[in-house]
């Protein structure tokens, strides 16, 4: 997407951030939701073009080297008619420009639609086994910088998805063990790329420099106690 210092307003602003190729694509994914669900309202959240419809119904949104579709639990039932049941991930690699689309766990491997297919160059529905692994998040940020005794912090971090051999990627919600100076101390929830926990620290945490970690045995990120 085009760096802009302003976040898109409207589905059209999103998609006009992007190359023409990849804005077509994007395009025929509205378009398919459009006429899967055509009572559903149009909005942007979490910076991603989202479709509600008594309540959050399906996002997608461009990256760097694919394109995400997530689907609710309420939105897998609406498009399971039309998008390969429990739709784990879509992949648009460019210039290239090519979109695969896959399933976990379907009991039956159906057609993608015309409109979900289409690509300017060209498309296949992978249907292969792929291995999975578990990429852990990183921590990226505790707020505030500076914690005290007893106080609430907020870890904030990215990542924490499953990928696989096949290149795809599942990003749907998942939780990991957080680790402070090795003792487990709660669970990191992670959707969609971003990580985020908030925490009230022991009353009896020393001052000093402190280690955060979603594995034990490793320091992701250092906080800093102080009982000034």
């Amino acid at each position: 997407m085009k760096t802009d210092q302003t976040a898109p307003k409207n589905i059209d602003e999103y998609i006009a951030g992007f190359p023409g190729d990849v804005q077509e694509i994007l395009e025929k994914i509205r378009m398919t939701i459009r006429k899967a669900a055509p009572d559903a309202e149009e909005t942007i959240k979490y910076q991603m073009p989202t479709f509600t419809l008594k309540g959050n119904l399906v996002y997608f949104a461009a990256f760097k080297k694919h394109i995400g579709f997530y689907p609710v639990p309420t939105g897998i039932e609406e498009f399971k008619n039309v998008i390969l049941l429990r739709l784990r991930f879509a992949i648009a690699i460019w210039p290239g420009l090519l979109l695969a689309v896959t399933t976990a766990c379907s009991p039956e491997q159906t057609a993608l639609s015309d409109a979900a297919t289409a690509t300017p160059r060209s498309s296949f529905t992978a249907t292969v086994q792929c291995e999975q692994e578990v990429v852990p998040p990183q921590i990226t940020e505790v707020r505030p910088a500076q914690a005290i005794p007893g106080s609430e912090i907020s870890v904030i971090g990215s990542g924490g998805y499953v990928q696989d051999t096949c290149g795809g990627y599942s990003e749907g919600s998942k939780t990991f063990k957080l680790y402070l100076d090795n003792e487990p101390i709660g669970d990191l929830s992670c959707y969609i790329n971003r990580c985020e926990k908030q925490l009230t620290l022991s009353s009896a945490i020393s001052s000093g420099s402190h280690c955060l970690s979603v594995q034990k045995d490793e320091c992701q990120f250092e906080i800093q106690v102080t009982t000034n």
